[in-house]
């Protein structure tokens, strides 16, 4: 993917399709916190996306976050984690 000028995120056209993806997915995929946690080792952008979907609100700890929050390297991981009902 290619990041827009001064940003380490892909190009927005391309960010639209895959967070509405995401979102489906993790819809399709339901709250399986070991699943999210496997995803968020894993570095990847999408992966990390999709951990703001399948986490278990009720199994984020305060400290489980600030974690994950350390991770962040992106605006865009930040702000759909903590818009979600896990970040909420």
């Amino acid at each position: 993917m290619t990041p827009s000028a001064g940003s380490d995120v892909p190009v927005e056209e391309r960010v639209a399709w895959v967070l509405e993806w995401l979102k489906a997915l993790g819809t399709l995929l339901g709250h399986d916190h070991a699943l999210a946690l496997a995803l968020w080792k894993t570095g990847w952008y999408e992966a990390r996306m999709l951990t703001s979907f399948v986490a278990d609100p009720a199994m984020v700890s305060a400290e489980q976050m600030d974690r994950w929050c350390k991770d962040f390297d992106n605006w865009a991981c930040c702000d759909t984690l903590s818009s979600c009902p896990v970040g909420g």
